[in-house]
């Protein structure tokens, strides 16, 4: 019975390459490396820690192989490292899953098998742009902003008071809304923003202005007004 590698999971946006290992920290197996991909991936590249020995990849991408036997691979032997590429159209959130790599030793019985998959990531997309604010000093606010993306990204909120020129992250604003407690008329016109992130990339969101206005009282004076009335 084949003695079973770890599985392997690289990740790739659609149509983007990653380069996966493989490998086994306890085991070492003699024999030829056949690798294949999975449809929806194609290898681009391969190459091994051994000088002497290559990998050749087929035209189409399905497959490569080692370029002769060895007697050690993983353990402390030898490894492979191969580049796949994801098709452009392949789903975000994907598990491109199926491909194999096997150790076919001398009378071509595969004597280790390993996985090898693909998870498609998906860059940061901003769905949702804070908005400008107008409040009275003394009042709250409320921003919000969205993105899509695979896996889910973190944001964090920054702020400029140069109008844009520098940004500064707002400590503890990671949150898909940013809290203003009490607008002060000193942050009439702070700008604020959120940046999204994950394993694939970032994005950030359009700024929206804060419009501090200061608190006006009306004063207002009652001058009573006496009526005689004659009685009859």
């Amino acid at each position: 019975m084949a003695a079973v590698w770890p599985d392997v999971v690289g990740q790739a946006v659609a149509g983007g390459e990653v380069e996966v290992r493989i490998y086994n920290i306890n085991e070492m197996h003699a024999g030829s490396l056949e690798i294949t991909a999975r449809e929806g991936t194609r290898i681009t590249g391969g190459r091994t820690n051994v000088g002497n020995l290559s990998l050749v990849v087929a035209e189409d991408g399905r497959s490569a192989v080692s370029s002769r036997a060895i007697n050690g691979w993983g353990a402390a032997g030898a490894s492979a490292w191969v580049t796949l590429q994801v098709d452009p159209d392949a789903a975000t959130g994907s598990v491109l899953a199926g491909g194999q790599g096997r150790v076919i030793n001398s009378v071509g019985v595969p004597n280790m098998v390993i996985s090898i998959a693909v998870e498609v990531l998906g860059a940061p997309e901003i769905t949702q742009h804070p908005q400008d604010v107008s409040v009275v000093e003394g009042q709250g606010a409320v921003l919000s902003a969205a993105a899509s993306g695979h896996p889910a990204p973190t944001v964090q909120w920054q702020t400029s008071t140069d109008a844009g020129t520098s940004w500064v992250d707002i400590a503890g604003a990671t949150g898909a809304e940013f809290s203003i407690d009490d607008a002060r008329l000193a942050m009439d016109g702070t700008l604020y923003r959120a940046i999204f992130t994950n394993n694939a990339g970032t994005a950030v969101t359009e700024s929206a202005r804060l419009s501090v206005r200061e608190v006006r009282y009306l004063n207002l004076s009652v001058r009573p007004i006496v009526r005689l009335v004659d009685t009859l």
